[in-house]
């Protein structure tokens, strides 16, 4: 779940908004809850215990060295061949999660990363030498993303009760998918239920400074 002021003035009430969006999505993540913010960005995190089980591989991640801090959703099947090789490049590791590696090489390909990964994924890293803002997901769409934009700023979240408790204002249903379920019986993948809400594509990524 991740809160992005493009005015740069978050402020508790929408850490407040966080929190509750974490709540509410707690089934998806047992196994720790946390959130790391600053006045640009708030990133919160349900985590599900799977590669590494220690507590060091909490998210928000944030690894000092690299200037970078992430939220990420799934799992990087060829993460170890990518840590060997980037070991060899000179990056040292800490934890023995994919989530550490999926930062290490961001840190080294940047937003040519995506091309990089075998796995199911969405994700957003803070950089804070840079104060940007990078999300991306993987090509066969197999996580969910969903975010509203509004001029003020950009909400994401991998449920769309999450991203309703982010948003401030009533959410409105989207005609479109309406008829997507009355003659089809699925909503089309590139749309919502909603009209405020949209599904980051697949196989994309977005930065912002």
């Amino acid at each position: 779940v991740t809160i992005l002021s493009l005015k740069n003035d978050l402020t508790p009430s929408h850490l407040n908004r966080l929190e509750k969006s974490l709540q509410l999505q707690a089934h998806r993540g047992p196994d720790a809850k946390s959130i790391w913010a600053n006045s640009k960005v708030a990133l919160g995190h349900n985590r599900l215990s799977i590669i590494d089980l220690s507590s060091s591989a909490n998210q928000p991640f944030y690894n000092e060295d690299l200037g970078l801090t992430i939220v990420f959703n799934g799992e990087i099947y060829n993460y170890l061949s990518l840590k060997k090789e980037l070991k060899s490049l000179g990056y040292h590791f800490i934890t023995t999660s994919d989530t550490e590696v999926l930062l290490a090489a961001f840190r080294h390909y940047g937003k040519t990363i995506c091309e990089h990964l075998i796995g199911m994924f969405a994700f957003v890293i803070y950089d804070h030498q840079n104060q940007s803002v990078f999300a991306a997901r993987d090509r066969f769409g197999e996580k969910p993303f969903f975010y509203i934009h509004t001029d003020e700023e950009f909400l994401f979240a991998s449920e769309l009760g999450a991203l309703a408790e982010l948003y401030t204002r009533a959410l409105t249903i989207n005609q479109s998918a309406v008829v997507d379920l009355m003659e089809n019986m699925f909503i089309n993948p590139h749309h919502s239920i909603y009209s405020e809400v949209s599904i980051f594509p697949q196989g994309s990524y977005r930065d912002w400074e």
